[in-house]
């Protein structure tokens, strides 16, 4: 859908592949590093529209308080990633697929991995591979295809929003 919609940002990280890469194999986890425009494209696809909007619910263990709020144990927590995704920002509009944002030194935008696979001890323990998995998915989707929209055009709105996506 991102790529669909923004044929130049799809530009841009295939030319990159393209210098860094070459156009006679496939991008490998090792060339992650070398390919800093694919991976704000991958952050920004995580930001843009995240899995689990407002993430895996917890239960405390013990009584807590936050910015003065009682917080007794056993109170359910839901953490709204949805929030976090879309903070206000002064630079750059947080419903716009723009991946020059974590290219930004300035920019405060969180990085989609400090909270799209959870948080704390609850973190994710397949964290790694699926940040690998998804650099090898993307790199070798954008290094052989054109993503296009279809004839009629694309219509965002058919991404449904919901509690999982």
């Amino acid at each position: 859908m991102a790529m669909a919609l923004n044929p130049d940002k799809q530009a841009l990280a295939q030319a990159e592949i393209d210098r860094v890469v070459g156009t006679e194999r496939l991008p490998v986890i090792a060339d992650r590093k070398n390919l800093p425009y694919l991976s704000a494209v991958i952050k920004e696809t995580m930001r843009w529209y995240p899995v689990l909007p407002l993430s895996i619910a917890r239960l405390t263990a013990e009584d807590d308080t936050y910015k003065g709020y009682f917080i007794p144990k056993g109170t359910i927590i839901t953490p709204n990633v949805w929030s976090i995704a879309f903070e206000a920002n002064e630079k750059y509009d947080p419903k716009a697929f723009i991946p020059e944002r974590f290219l930004d030194p300035n920019d405060t935008t969180p990085d989609p991995a400090t909270w799209a696979f959870g948080f704390g001890r609850r973190i994710c323990p397949g964290k790694a591979l699926a940040e690998n998995s998804l650099m090898a998915l993307i790199s070798g989707i954008l290094a052989a295809f054109d993503i296009l929209p279809p004839a009629e055009g694309v219509v965002e709105q058919n991404f449904e929003l919901g509690l999982v996506r």
